[in-house]
């Protein structure tokens, strides 16, 4: 975003009228039909300072059934000036339809100097240290993963441990198979 143009400043405000984007309940985690329908008449009008409208589905992948049937109505007959955009980090989870509609644009996980980088910015210095030598993977999955109360979060925290356990040489692969 350039942040000088009106459209720019109206995001950056969350009070662009033409932008929408939808993201899974936090309590349930899916994206339900009820959200998509708010999509399907943000899309019924005209762009209001844009020259389109613009919806991102956040974590696609969490659409219930009836939502992602609702989607690909809306793929199947995209209105002429929208933009739809769907974010996965789980594209194998999404319906083949929407894999044949959509174009991909796969965006890969930064290099390891970056994550650490990113982590020592965004993740308490108690975490860090445990992590430091095991994380490869996405960091706003990490984050995710370690500020929800979900079973992921545990989960991931004893692999962690595990991995951390095994590099320092406390622990032995087979022990833990």
């Amino acid at each position: 975003a350039c942040k000088n143009c009106r459209n720019c400043e109206l995001s950056g405000l969350d009070t662009n009228p033409d932008l929408i984007i939808i993201k899974p309940e936090e309590k349930s985690n899916i994206l339900s039909v009820t959200m998509i329908r708010e999509l399907i008449g943000f899309f019924s009008s005209r762009p209001l300072v844009s020259d389109r409208k613009v919806a991102i589905i956040a974590e696609a992948e969490t659409m219930n059934l009836n939502a992602a049937n609702a989607v690909l109505k809306i793929l199947e007959e995209p209105p002429s000036d929208a933009v739809l955009l769907l974010t996965s980090r789980r594209t194998a989870l999404l319906p083949k339809t929407f894999l044949s509609r959509c174009q991909q644009i796969f965006i890969p996980n930064p290099p390891r100097v970056q994550v650490l980088k990113w982590m020592e910015e965004n993740i308490p210095e108690k975490t860090i240290s445990m992590l430091r030598q095991s994380v490869w993977g996405s960091p706003l999955e990490l984050l995710a993963q370690l500020t929800t109360e979900t079973p992921n979060s545990t989960i991931l925290d004893e692999v962690v441990a595990d991995i951390t356990s095994i590099s320092q040489g406390d622990r032995d692969i087979i022990s833990l198979s």
